[in-house]
């Protein structure tokens, strides 16, 4: 009787272990993959780099095989995903990139319930980190920056994805860049040899790192 007791009161607490867990998880599922969350401040954050080929709603997403691919979508404002050097294995670790059309595109690059950051929200996460000259230091990942890493102290884990303009891949391990939601194309930038979080202005045919933002 003591061992049915025993055995019975275990699952109840195995049961209960599981609730809480899914009650509390910090994980995103959207287009077979699946996103670690963090609470930074009074926002939450991916601490992932997007890694979709599909909008929100389901929609396909270009994936842009050849240079000829990524100028013919960025020429006609058409969404477009690629991985940097067009080679997959890159999307492991840095997740893909995209165009501004993809980036900005009204059926939603993030799961639903989230977003592209706006300006004022990475200024807010900034702001929280004690403002963009030591943000970046903070947020950059412990490892895979060529000459400084960063203390990840946030727990963003920015990672040196580089970008990749109208034809060429370029910056891997030394930058990160990712896009603002704005009318026009907008991103900030994690450096590998300062500690700052750098404002930068980009062309809609370049292709950059997302990260998501819980909505309020």
């Amino acid at each position: 009787m003591k061992q049915r007791i025993f055995f019975c009161n275990l699952i109840l607490l195995l049961f209960i272990i599981a609730i809480f867990t899914n009650c509390n998880s910090n994980n995103i599922s959207h287009d077979k993959t699946t996103y670690e969350s963090k609470e930074i401040g009074k926002q939450v954050w991916m601490i992932e780099n997007l890694n979709v080929s599909k909008f929100s709603n389901g929609d396909p997403i270009l994936e842009a095989y050849t240079d000829d691919d990524w100028s013919n979508a960025g020429d006609k404002n058409k969404p477009a995903f690629c991985y940097y050097n067009n080679d997959p294995i890159n999307e492991v670790k840095y997740g893909k990139l995209y165009n501004w059309s993809a980036m900005i595109d009204n059926r939603g690059l993030c799961p639903k319930g989230w977003h592209v950051p706006l300006e004022e929200e990475w200024a807010t996460l900034f702001d929280y980190l004690g403002g963009e000259d030591s943000a970046g230091n903070k947020m950059k990942s412990t490892i895979g920056w060529k000459i400084y890493n960063g203390t990840n102290s946030s727990s963003f884990a920015g990672l040196p994805g580089g970008f990749r303009d109208y034809r060429t891949f370029s910056k891997i391990g030394y930058y990160g860049i990712w896009w603002i939601h704005s009318s026009t194309p907008e991103t900030y930038n994690l450096k590998y040899d300062w500690d700052k979080v750098e404002h930068g202005f980009t062309n809609k045919q370049d292709g950059e790192s997302v990260r998501c933002i819980k909505n309020k």
